[in-house]
């Protein structure tokens, strides 16, 4: 019973008391520890300085097809069956102005011709029968009031007989009757003369009738002889030899390759810097559809070899966006296209876009998200948020006069990366080949007086 008293509870107790002990003569014999002041670290950045735009402005870069800028399509006007098809009436093939494609049969308007100019001899033969009537009665009219005046003359004998009781009245009702008939007689003529001018009134007009309808068939037969009216290339041929073609039905598309257009889409913000910074749909008095005509390059390229073409922005497709792309749809002219062909995939470059604003030019390391940029200002990160103009292979554009306070040419840019970057922090710039150097008398500057970043 003690045995086990012993072990369960004074051996325990004693061990516990024991380390208890030895753990209180440690603390008392450790010596407090001494305070040591770590040195705060500053994050060391990399810097370029801010440089200007480059001279000449920058390029925009679109691609598009090339399509004719003029595009006729050959219809009959007549109906005929294709007697001829040239050799030169084939899709693909080039032609020349007035180059004969196709002849259609003229024979039914051959004959239509002939039988008009029978007509035509016929009421011309008429006429001329009609003018030797109306001369015939002319004369005769002429004879009937000769006749009037002497049945008249014997009428006023005959009443001077009457009163000196020479005569009867029997010879006066005679030569008053001789009188009516003469007068009969005439009006009967005179009826005639009208009724002939009526007559040659119809004649003429049934004249004039057919002599359009020769002109008619003297047009239709030139209509059957179908030539290119342009210097082009053909592309569709809607007809083969022996076909019967219809008026309306369409028979040989050219393109006219004296002049092309590729058809290209530019952004809102393309054509802004291509009026120089001004609004591109801004509403003009003159064209409210004004287009700024910058000058571009066209090329492509065929088998390893760049072949480039000069032309210049002509007009717009349209007069609005497209609602898929939200660009808008724009032609590009070229002028002298040798060597372009329909459907072409080309690129289209406008060079020397100069807006009338200051730029100016950053590396793409030093353009952050949000369209931000870190400057060291007073050795302290200031971060701008600038408003980026062109991003190019290496470097960014971006407005001097953004949304924030202007960037100076030749302030220092952070190009390397920060973990947690926060406006105001205190920075270090490192002195590593490529920044201090580039930044040349404003560096040695701004190392003497801190504010000179904040006068430039």
């Amino acid at each position: 019973m003690i045995g086990r008293l012993f072990r369960n509870v004074i051996l325990p107790g004693v061990i516990l008391a024991g380390g208890v002990a030895v753990f209180a003569g440690l603390v008392a014999s450790k010596e407090p520890p001494q305070r040591v002041e770590r040195a705060r670290q500053v994050p060391r950045v990399e810097v370029v300085p801010v440089a200007l735009a480059p001279e000449g402005g920058f390029s925009i870069e679109v691609n598009g097809t090339v399509v004719p800028k003029r595009e006729v399509t050959l219809s009959a006007e007549v109906d005929g069956r294709v007697v001829e098809r040239t050799d030169a009436c084939w899709a693909g093939r080039t032609v020349k102005r007035g180059d004969l494609l196709l002849r259609l049969d003229p024979r039914p308007l051959e004959i239509q011709r002939e039988t008009f100019q029978a007509e035509l001899a016929q009421v011309e033969a008429d006429l001329e029968q009609l003018d030797t009537e109306i001369g015939n009665t002319e004369e005769l009219i002429a004879l009937a009031e000769q006749e009037v005046d002497l049945r008249r003359r014997e009428q006023v004998r005959v009443e001077q007989l009457i009163a000196r009781n020479a005569s009867s009245v029997s010879d006066r009702d005679a030569a008053d009757a001789q009188v009516l008939t003469a007068r009969q007689n005439l009006q009967r003529l005179q009826n005639d003369r009208r009724m002939f001018a009526s007559r040659r009134a119809r004649l003429e007009a049934q004249r004039r009738r057919i002599l359009a309808q020769l002109d008619q068939v003297a047009y239709d037969l030139e209509r059957t002889v179908i030539s290119s009216p342009v210097a082009g290339r053909i592309h569709e041929v809607n007809i083969e030899q022996d076909g019967y073609a219809r008026p309306g039905d369409r028979l040989v598309t050219i393109e006219d390759t004296g002049t092309m257009e590729v058809r290209c889409s530019l952004r809102l913000e393309d054509l802004y810097w291509l009026a120089g910074g001004d609004a591109p749909l801004a509403d003009v008095e003159d064209d409210p559809y004004s287009i700024p005509h910058a000058q571009a390059e066209i090329s492509h390229a065929i088998a390893g070899q760049r072949a480039t073409w000069e032309g210049v922005l002509a007009r717009f497709e349209g007069a609005g966006l497209d609602e898929r792309t939200r660009t808008i749809p724009c032609r590009v002219e070229v002028p002298a296209p040798e060597g372009l062909r329909r459907g072409m995939f080309v690129t289209v470059t406008f060079l020397g876009v100069d807006p009338d604003i200051p730029l100016r030019s950053i590396p793409r390391a030093a353009f952050r998200p949000n369209d931000e940029i870190w400057l060291v200002e007073d050795g302290r990160l200031a971060i701008h948020r600038v408003e980026p103009v062109r991003v190019l292979e290496d470097s960014v554009l971006i407005r001097a006069d953004g949304p924030g306070d202007p960037i100076p040419v030749g302030a220092p840019l952070v190009v390397s990366p920060l973990e947690a970057p926060v406006n105001g922090m205190e920075v270090e710039v490192a002195s590593s080949p490529g920044t201090a150097n580039d930044l040349g008398p404003l560096a040695s500057e701004a190392g003497e007086d801190p504010d000179v970043w904040d006068r430039q």
